[in-house]
């Protein structure tokens, strides 16, 4: 069954002995378009770590109690790498080794907790060996990027939907800009053809003709009938 990622994000994660986190973001590799990681943040408030766990350990989320169950104990996923070991493509340039400023300003007028601060971000710091994967995207950054066809930009990306037993991508949720018809319709990830992170496009060879063949957007017939494939793949 596909799923909304936008839909998840916030959603607790559940170990067997009880929460861990909460969804933060999925990190996705562009080749195959399969989930590589799930962010999840650990903690409360400015103590709050994120740590990237492996999708294989979940079952599908339960979506009335808005939660993710995992087959691990609490212990072992709070010792799961740090995002920064393997950060997707949009943080690769930003993430660094320096505290964030809040954390700099604290220190610097001595306020209570400082040397604390000090030593939880030098915990956390990104590693000398973290991974630049160019092909690895972060789901929360990948909406509002734009579609890109062979004419025209086509619309915004707003959503992505994964099977929640696969954790495979397999469509973007567009909204189209105002040269086409006013409805959201689902592109297969399948004809993305590449991918700018500084212009902040997903290319593609669609063209305006091709999208106003697509169908009208309808999440309830999605998840529910089971033959994606036959409405929207070529």
């Amino acid at each position: 069954m596909l799923r909304s990622l936008k839909e998840m994000i916030g959603f607790s994660l559940t170990a067997r002995d009880g929460k861990v986190g909460e969804v933060a973001d999925f990190y996705i590799k562009d080749q195959n378009w399969a989930i590589r990681h799930i962010a999840v943040g650990i903690g409360i408030w400015f103590l709050k770590r994120y740590v990237l766990v492996a999708p294989r350990y979940a079952l599908p989320a339960n979506w009335l109690e808005q939660k993710i169950p995992f087959l691990l104990p609490k212990e072992e996923v709070g010792e799961f790498p740090d995002i920064r070991t393997d950060p997707p493509v949009s943080k690769q340039k930003v993430e660094g080794k320096h505290p964030p400023y809040w954390v700099q300003f604290w220190s610097i007028i001595h306020l209570p907790g400082s040397p604390r601060l000090a030593r939880f971000w030098s915990k956390t710091s990104a590693p000398d060996e973290a991974r630049h994967d160019p092909q690895l995207r972060s789901s929360n950054a990948l909406r509002n990027y734009t579609l890109q066809g062979k004419e025209v930009s086509l619309g915004t990306v707003v959503d992505l939907w994964a099977d929640e037993e696969t954790w495979q991508v397999h469509y973007f949720l567009i909204h189209p800009f105002q040269e086409l018809p006013h409805r959201e319709f689902l592109i297969a990830t399948k004809w993305a053809k590449e991918i700018d992170c500084e212009g902040k496009r997903i290319e593609s060879d669609l063209t305006k003709d091709q999208i106003r063949n697509e169908p009208e957007f309808d999440p309830f017939l999605l998840v529910e009938m089971g033959h994606e494939a036959n409405l929207y793949e070529e």
